[in-house]
């Protein structure tokens, strides 16, 4: 935040035509830019010193000193927890009081400036990590900013490869062919799902593999799960004939 520290002035009073100057000392992380007003007609005058060179009786009345660099006061950001699923769209507002009123805000990520003005933006998550998120206001007299954000992109599982052990997608009756899934997930998968003929096996398993006995002649469509807390990804399906 901006503060004043310390104002030094030359004297309570001063000689008509002779020269008189006030200086404000401010603090702040930016420091902030410094403007003088005259109380009596809101006159505004910037820098740190406010300097008469010639004085006069025009001159007289009440001076303040103000740090007016602009003052975040809202960040938000509709991702809740500030984690959100890859291609989600998701929406951050900034809010500042400023005097002089903000000319424009401006939101970083990952320090990178992206276009807009308004305080008020949409993303779309497309790619996973962790993305950092900054809003700066603007006036004519400087900028403020807030803390950052960090927002978290999961993303639910990608299958990678679906196969079998059965040569040419055949077998014969009483065959033990084996089915292998593995995928790419943020955070990890927690199970996978064999369905047979659009039927879910009832044994999930961890690792993504199978052994079935091919008892019936038919054909058998297979199709492998993933899942994680995120959400489910499906894999193409393999269809399977028993002579």
């Amino acid at each position: 935040s901006s503060s004043v520290d310390d104002i030094v002035i030359s004297s309570n009073t001063a000689i008509e035509g002779l020269s008189y100057n006030l200086s404000c000392e401010v603090s702040g992380d930016p420091v902030p830019s410094v403007s003088w007003i005259k109380v009596s007609n809101d006159e505004h005058r910037v820098g740190k010193i406010l300097n008469f060179t010639r004085i006069s009786r025009n001159d007289a009345g009440s001076y303040t000193c103000e740090a007016i660099k602009p003052e975040i006061k809202q960040f938000t950001t509709s991702a809740t927890s500030h984690t959100v699923c890859q291609n989600d769209v998701i929406s951050f507002n900034c809010s500042a009081e400023a005097n002089p009123l903000v000319t424009s805000y401006q939101l970083f990520e990952n320090d990178t400036a992206i276009l807009g003005s308004s305080g008020m933006w949409s993303r779309n998550m497309s790619t996973r990590g962790v993305f950092i998120y900054k809003c700066v206001a603007n006036n004519t007299y400087g900028t403020g900013n807030r803390e950052n954000i960090a927002v978290r992109v999961y993303v639910k599982p990608e299958i990678k490869q679906f196969k079998t052990s059965a040569a040419n997608y055949t077998a014969c009756q009483d065959d033990v062919i084996s089915l292998n899934c593995s995928a790419n997930a943020n955070p990890l998968v927690t199970s996978y799902q064999l369905f047979e003929n659009d039927t879910a096996i009832l044994d999930t398993d961890n690792s993504g593999m199978w052994s079935r006995n091919m008892s019936t002649r038919g054909v058998f469509i297979y199709k492998c799960m993933a899942s994680n807390t995120y959400g489910t990804g499906n894999s193409e399906k393999i269809a399977v004939h028993v002579y």
